[in-house]
């Protein structure tokens, strides 16, 4: 009996000592390099999982991660980036060190079979339209020290699902994550600013975490046909004309600045920061209830608004 009890345990351990091995962190296993006019340095890495990634060489012994076609056509052509993939801290390449401190523009913008990457927490920047169009990327970590997610970093990544944004990132910028389709909730952190059309499109986003946020930008949330409520808080200034078009759903708003948010810009009418919502009621200070009904922008909604 003993015999069967060891000959199962150490089944076991080997199940299990398997299945640690398939979940390590792919390693480099050679390095090639090519001066590019354009790019610079770029140095393609090769893993033991027969992946690709590429980078660019930066001062300070600093690397960015970069797209293949700066390699060549051909290492873009047949550039391995589909399934899961991990960005690495650090490389080696000709026995020094590069510490990997940023992702390119358009790095993985033909990445279309992309399923899930982890990015370090080294990387502090991440450039426009990095994952443009990745339209099998379900999940991404943002790393801690992220600032800024830059125009169209994610537009098109239909089947992500939900997105967590660290408290360092002030600010999205315009279609960062349009026509992500599938996207169900956000948590916007502490971002400070939405820009045009960060979230248009964006057609099954029911949930959103609005932060102490002070601009909403023209269109920002255009089309998010499933959202049903919005809660917006104190600190917005600026809640631009048509920063909900189209919500067809979007029936109750609460609106919690006192004093109604500005709704045009600089030099231009104001505008209707909801059209095309079937509105039914904004809840306002209830000392602020006449001010927003004869504020320009808002007067349309004269008989919507309710105290609280």
């Amino acid at each position: 009996m003993k015999k069967v009890f060891y000959a199962l345990a150490l089944l076991f351990l080997m199940v299990a000592f398997t299945g640690c091995q398939k979940a390590s962190t792919p390693k480099i296993v050679s390095t090639r390099e090519k001066i590019d006019g354009f790019c610079g340095t770029i140095v393609e890495a090769t893993f033991d999982n027969n992946k690709q990634l590429y980078f660019r060489l930066l001062p300070d012994n600093t690397a960015a991660v970069t797209n293949a076609y700066c390699f060549s056509p051909e290492a873009e052509y047949n550039w391995n980036c589909y399934g899961d993939m991990v960005i690495p801290s650090e490389f080696s390449h000709n026995s020094q060190i590069y510490s990997v401190v940023r992702i390119d523009g358009e790095a993985f913008g033909t990445c279309n079979k992309l399923e899930s990457i982890v990015i370090p927490n080294s990387v502090t920047y991440i450039g426009e339209a990095a994952f443009l169009y990745c339209r099998s990327l379900k999940t991404i970590n943002i790393p801690d020290d992220i600032r800024f997610i830059e125009c169209r970093t994610f537009e098109g990544c239909e089947v992500m699902e939900s997105v967590q944004l660290p408290k360092n990132v002030e600010k999205v910028h315009g279609s960062a994550f349009k026509d992500c389709i599938h996207l169900t909730s956000i948590d916007l952190g502490m971002v400070r600013s939405i820009g045009p059309y960060a979230f248009s499109g964006c057609k099954n986003l029911t949930a959103i975490n609005m932060p102490p946020v002070i601009n909403v930008s023209e269109g920002a949330f255009q089309n998010c046909i499933g959202l049903q409520s919005i809660d917006l808080p104190a600190s917005i200034e600026h809640l631009y004309r048509g920063a909900f078009s189209g919500c067809s759903s979007l029936t109750t708003v609460i609106c919690r600045p006192s004093s109604p948010p500005i709704t045009n810009y600089f030099g231009e009418p104001a505008g209707d920061p909801f059209p095309g919502c079937p509105i039914q009621e904004i809840k306002v200070p209830m000392e602020s209830v006449s001010n927003y009904q004869h504020t320009l922008g808002w007067e349309k909604y004269y008989d919507k608004f309710v105290g609280f």
